[in-house]
């Protein structure tokens, strides 16, 4: 981390113990009382999501979330809202996965229990293994997310050409990673109680 000194940045320095252990440490994620959210990689080689309070100025020893998070066979890269109210998680091995990764959202309670989480439906995820990160607007109005979309079939010419295809590969799309955004009341469609997306 690295503190503001008036216009400037000091110099970065460890978290350390017990947020920064042994094992691999990224993709950290804050809640408006410093909640720090983070992917830690474990023995298994399997990636889960943790949680460190901050209390005192200190973080404490993290704690694994609950299944209801951490589902399928690897979950990284979490962005947890600022006001800790849900967490969207991309996820790699679920069965109703409409590609090999997809954002999943799972929602808290006031009593620190988080709902099942849901896949976000066709309009966040496609079928490409590139949909890895999330992140709000700092007004809330927008989420942005990562993916690589192959337009669909019904939209390909009926004779591929060199020049089409080099085209489609400097454009958004095929296994082009590439920033999308749509309006975040998506989020709000799907707390419990709302209606389910079509998958």
């Amino acid at each position: 981390m690295l503190e503001r000194e008036g216009d400037d940045w000091g110099e970065p320095r460890n978290l350390g113990l017990p947020v920064s252990s042994d094992a691999p440490e990224f993709f950290p994620s804050l809640t408006r009382d410093g909640t720090l959210y983070f992917t830690r990689r474990e023995e298994s080689g399997v990636e889960r999501i943790f949680r460190s309070r901050l209390k005192d100025g200190k973080y404490q020893e993290p704690e694994k979330l609950p299944p209801q998070v951490n589902s399928g066979q690897t979950c990284y890269n979490a962005f947890v809202a600022p006001d800790e109210s849900f967490i969207i998680i991309p996820t790699y091995g679920r069965k109703d996965s409409l590609g090999h990764t997809d954002y999943y959202i799972s929602f808290r309670a006031p009593d620190d229990t988080w709902s099942e989480a849901m896949n976000m439906g066709p309009k966040i995820n496609s079928t490409s293994n590139n949909e890895y990160s999330a992140s709000l607007s700092p007004d809330g109005r927008f989420l942005f997310f990562m993916s690589s979309r192959t337009p669909p079939r019904e939209q390909w010419p009926a004779k591929l050409s060199s020049a089409w295809l080099r085209r489609l590969a400097a454009e958004p799309g095929i296994d082009n990673t590439s920033i999308y955004w749509v309006d975040a009341r998506i989020i709000d469609s799907l707390r419990p109680g709302k209606a389910t997306p079509k998958q």
